[in-house]
């Protein structure tokens, strides 16, 4: 079955790295083919859906074995009815569902609520299988309506949430199972260069390398994400405590644990419900989002989320930036870096940009710390709801 997301690269940013004071990075979802990192975990539901139901005419399912491969959840019906897909979101979520079932031939409706920019509807229709509907003043009322008016009445509807579903959360575990192949070329190609020895590479980590992809690399110091509603640090969470990466001491002795990674989720201030929740000491539901960054704009993260930023085994951490300090850094990163990025990932830039030194401290703070040595992955989770104006806009208010 056709997967809906690629391998994207990861380099190195000479720029990010400088303004770090360490080595930073960068893994580009942006690239993805709905534009943000949703393209993994949704086209995984997609894709783990038609596995199970077996639709006429699907292909076959995709096997259990090996990496980038989706699992099943298992807990949906089987149905005879043609599938067509179904999301209620104005954000990235609902632009890489119908992406995702274009992809894989099936219809796809998507329903806004009147907020919704006119930049991510233009968006989503032009996506070719699928339809746009905009109703109701909030994602509640669009929810609804897509639910009681439309899912209800189709045989063959999927009803796809936009990040709180395991299905999804494995889906964004891909990037882990990339990162890990990765950071093994890059091994590779930095004991090459420094005459010790090692297979031949060409200095691109874009596509896979002729290496030994079982080997497990020694792992970042920190990976950085966006919390939104927390689907993409769940996969994060869930990939570095893989089993396949994180062998019993007494087996293999020599293999680094990658479980205890320090993942540090960043916010914007007024759409921080994750940082709420763990300050608050219970999950809880922020009144309202006052945040410009609209992609991280969940009132309330998933139980999972939850579980894991509250779970003293893991390093998770939990940073809040102003919209200002994201604004900046995507001004900034599209000058250095030539690509233009949205608010919701430009609130990790920045903690790379700050003058403040923060990821240093909560690094040095988990002795994690080596200076110039110290290894980060920025996560670059997406550009879809960003134009050339609102750079600009950004850049006169600096």
């Amino acid at each position: 079955m056709t997967k809906p997301w690629r391998e994207t690269p990861l380099i190195e940013s000479a720029a990010l790295s400088r303004a770090a004071g360490c080595k930073v990075f960068m893994k580009l979802d942006n690239l993805q083919p709905s534009g943000s990192f949703k393209s993994r975990g949704i086209g995984n539901y997609l894709i783990s859906h038609l596995a199970r139901s077996k639709h006429p005419g699907e292909l076959t399912p995709p096997s259990t074995n090996g990496t980038n491969t989706p699992v099943n959840d298992g807990d949906q019906p089987r149905t005879n009815a043609p599938a067509h897909f179904y999301c209620s979101s104005g954000g990235n979520a609902g632009l890489a569902c119908a992406t995702a079932a274009a992809q894989l031939h099936h219809p796809c409706t998507v329903v806004v609520p009147e907020s919704t920019k006119q930049l991510m509807i233009d968006k989503i229709r032009a996506v070719g299988e699928s339809d746009v509907i905009v109703h109701g003043a909030s994602w509640q009322e669009a929810d609804a309506f897509l639910r009681e008016e439309l899912l209800s009445k189709d045989p063959g509807g999927v009803y796809v949430p936009p990040f709180d579903a395991p299905d999804i959360w494995r889906g964004n575990a891909t990037l882990v199972e990339e990162l890990v192949k990765q950071l093994a070329q890059l091994s590779v190609a930095a004991r090459t260069n420094s005459g010790v020895g090692g297979p031949e590479t060409n200095g691109d980590f874009r596509t896979p390398m002729a290496t030994d992809e079982t080997v497990i690399p020694e792992p970042p110091d920190a990976i950085i994400c966006s919390v939104g509603g927390g689907g993409l640090l769940n996969g994060i969470v869930q990939g570095i405590t893989s089993p396949s990466l994180n062998p019993s001491t007494s087996s293999s002795p020599n293999v680094p644990s990658w479980a205890s990674t320090p993942v540090i989720g960043t916010e914007t201030l007024g759409a921080d419900s994750m940082a709420s929740s763990v300050a608050a000491g219970e999950l809880i539901t922020l009144p309202a989002i006052k945040s410009a960054a609209t992609s991280l704009g969940a009132r309330r993260v998933c139980q999972q989320t939850f579980d894991y930023a509250t779970d003293p085994s893991l390093n998770i951490k939990s940073v809040v930036l102003t919209d200002d300090e994201a604004a900046r850094a995507c001004v900034r990163f599209a000058n250095e870096e030539r690509m233009m990025v949205e608010l919701s990932c430009g609130v990790s830039i920045a903690l790379c940009y700050d003058e403040k030194r923060r990821l240093e401290t909560i690094l040095r703070s988990l002795g994690r710390w080596r200076g110039e040595d110290t290894k980060v992955i920025l996560e670059i989770c997406g550009g879809s709801v960003v134009t050339v104006e609102m750079l600009e806009t950004w850049r006169r208010a600096m």
